[in-house]
């Protein structure tokens, strides 16, 4: 005999697991991460023990609703646990204003990337500022993305920059003639790595993209 109980839950990360009870495993149902807002019912099942009559545990719907509770918090923890993002903090921009990106690593462990010294940024009436940057600039043009000329390829003087666990680097730039939804893209390992090899980049690079802006 088993317990159902449905109820209304964002959407999570497809996972597995097997948790031990007793001397018996509950089995987790598929469970994802709120990547996206919306909503849809979620079906956590919770068998009885087995044993003498005595000795079963009976699961009312608001323990079963507890325990479910649980074990979604649990698989969230381990998804979100740590991760490196490209953080914008404003959703819309206009062109010549300054965005200020960051990367942001909430690993445990260090992380490193290439930054290209040789960026510059227009703040019109043709006046241009020096802008190091690590990522690719992308316009989504037609329903596909393209990558913008700007970005860790170009120019002469590429860098490794580590940043900390916990901690982050601040980015800014401007957008001239772009204008439309822009997303970024960066490369980043994993580890402290201050003599990488921009030029001559090693295997096992992380891609991570951004969340998509506006530039008006």
């Amino acid at each position: 005999m088993a317990t159902a109980n449905a109820f209304r839950t964002p959407i999570w990360y497809q996972s597995e697991q097997m948790i031990p009870l007793g001397n018996d495993t509950v089995r987790s149902s598929v469970f994802r991460t709120p990547l996206a807002f919306p909503y849809q019912d979620f079906t956590c099942t919770v068998p009885r023990l087995a044993g003498p009559t005595h000795a079963r545990l009976h699961y009312n719907p608001a323990m079963a609703r507890l325990i479910c509770s649980c074990l979604v918090l649990c698989a969230f923890s381990l998804t979100a646990e740590a991760q490196v993002k490209i953080h914008v903090p404003q959703q819309h921009q206009k062109k010549y204003e300054k965005i200020s990106a960051s990367v942001e690593n909430s690993k445990s462990k260090p992380v490193t990337f290439c930054v290209e010294y040789g960026q510059w940024s227009p703040k019109g009436n043709g006046e241009v500022e020096t802008t190091p940057y690590p990522s690719w600039v992308q316009q989504k043009y037609n329903g596909k993305w393209s990558t913008l000329i700007n970005g860790p390829d170009v120019g002469s003087i590429r860098s490794p920059v580590v940043v900390d666990p916990g901690k982050s680097r601040e980015f800014p730039f401007r957008l001239g003639d772009s204008s439309g939804e822009i997303r970024l893209r960066l490369n980043y390992w994993n580890g402290d790595m201050p003599s990488l090899d921009c030029h001559a980049p090693p295997k096992g690079a992380k891609l991570i993209t951004s969340s998509a802006f506006t530039v008006e």
